[in-house]
């Protein structure tokens, strides 16, 4: 998590959503189950069905009730209140099954049977992509493993029969736990998929949108630009020349934004070519010596050498630049910043700013990293969006990290954000040049 916190609350949605996919199937298994308890009842002449069916629908309904009434932070307390509550709902299912199943009568048998593996089928249906809720069915199923094997011993008179049994138990235990595995990473990368594509729509909608209110502007400010340009070298009005100056500043500001927005919006295309981080950093501390206060402490380091990646030189120093100017302004009564350049091997998907992972790999990371106030976390996914800012008026566009996270992207690779009262680090994960 992004969050230090902790906030689980995506994947309590993921939960929601594997509940609520099919609004009446919980209300048909409580139906189901309550068919069979009385089926069941009826043939054995036992009350233990009808328990069976009842506890099992107040199972399902506490499990429902408590994720659908679980808000926008939710602690690791409540995610494992909520793998109890799904570990009761397993057991109020499969114990009768599990009776059944170890019962003398073939009829029960075969009825125990199909009940664990409609279950066994169900589970996997479901695909949880939270972890504990697969360890939670791992393990109920190794506790129904060993309770059947137990309950067959006196059956299994020979050591063969013994062995194999236990194998083919095994088996089952195995080949389940795969199953789980594969529908879960199925269902992420399916939602990462759906994510990263309704994000490309969007951004690509905003960026047509950008680029030609971006043309048009730097079409009127060329003018504006040449006549103040004109007026400067004329100096015909020496009284108003403060004034001219003025105008002239805020038309350069007024034009440093618009260049971000063709960045943005992919006006003007990349020109990539193969550099050395290590010569970045240093252009990077050539370039920021100044706009540094002496009330904040920087400290530029690259710790290892061959970093080459292939990258737009001029806007990754825009964007680092940007970065550095951001921490600035989080740090109004001074502090620490710190900019470091290493290698990384991602075993695994980073999670990154924009909702998207970055697959697994050998990247170049360089992380800007801050002692100031932080990032609240409700505004933390928002910060990469298209001119959000939480700057005064005058004081920013909100396209500078929208711009960072575009050139990454070019460039395949991501940016992610960490931040917490007191520290906020930007970290940008670059491909290697040789990686291509």
């Amino acid at each position: 998590m992004s969050d230090a916190s902790d906030n689980y609350a995506s994947e309590m949605e993921r939960l929601r959503k594997i509940e609520s996919s099919d609004q009446f199937e919980p209300f048909l298994r409580m139906l189901a189950v309550g068919l069979a308890g009385f089926l069941i009842s009826i043939y054995t002449e036992w009350l233990t069905p009808l328990v069976w069916a009842i506890y099992y629908a107040v199972a399902i309904l506490m499990h429902r009730r408590y994720i659908a009434t679980r808000k926008a932070f939710v602690s690791r307390n409540e995610v494992l209140v909520s793998a109890a509550l799904f570990a009761n709902l397993q057991i109020a299912f499969v114990w009768l099954p599990v009776t059944l199943f170890i019962s003398p009568s073939r009829e029960l048998i075969l009825v125990g049977a199909v009940l664990i593996g409609t279950q066994l089928l169900f589970l996997v249906r479901r695909s949880d992509t939270l972890n504990i809720y697969n360890i939670i069915q791992i393990v109920g199923l190794i506790c129904t493993s060993i309770i059947v094997f137990i309950g067959f011993l006196p059956d299994l008179e020979t050591p063969i029969a013994l062995t194999g049994a236990a194998l083919a138990l095994v088996g089952l235990n195995y080949y389940f736990w795969q199953s789980l595995r594969t529908a879960r990473h199925m269902r992420i990368d399916q939602e990462l998929s759906a994510q990263q594509a309704h994000q490309a729509k969007k951004i690509a909608a905003i960026g047509q949108l950008a680029g030609g209110v971006a043309h048009d502007f730097n079409n009127n400010l060329t003018a504006i630009m040449g006549s103040l340009e004109l007026l400067q070298m004329a100096n015909d009005l020496p009284d108003h020349q403060e004034d001219i100056d003025n105008a002239m500043v805020a038309a350069r500001q007024a034009a440093n934004t618009v260049s971000q927005l063709m960045l943005f919006a992919r006006v003007e295309k990349p020109s990539l070519v193969t550099v050395d981080l290590r010569e970045i950093l240093d252009d990077l501390d050539k370039l920021t010596k100044r706009l540094i206060p002496t009330s904040i402490s920087c400290d530029i380091s690259v710790h290892d050498s061959g970093m080459l990646v292939r990258v737009d030189r001029h806007q990754l120093l825009s964007g680092l630049i940007n970065l550095v100017v951001n921490s600035i302004d989080a740090m109004p009564q001074g502090g620490l910043l710190l900019i470091e350049a290493r290698n990384v091997c991602l075993s695994q998907h980073e999670p990154l700013a924009d909702g998207s992972k970055l697959p697994p790999g050998r990247y170049a990371k360089i992380a800007v990293s801050d002692t100031g106030h932080g990032i609240p976390a409700k505004i933390l996914p928002e910060v990469i969006n298209p001119f959000f800012t939480t700057k005064p008026v005058g004081k920013g566009t909100g396209l500078g990290l929208s711009m960072v996270a575009g050139m990454i992207r070019e460039v395949r690779g991501g940016l992610s954000i960490q931040s917490e009262p007191g520290s906020t680090s930007v970290a940008l994960f670059l491909p290697f040049a040789d990686s291509d």
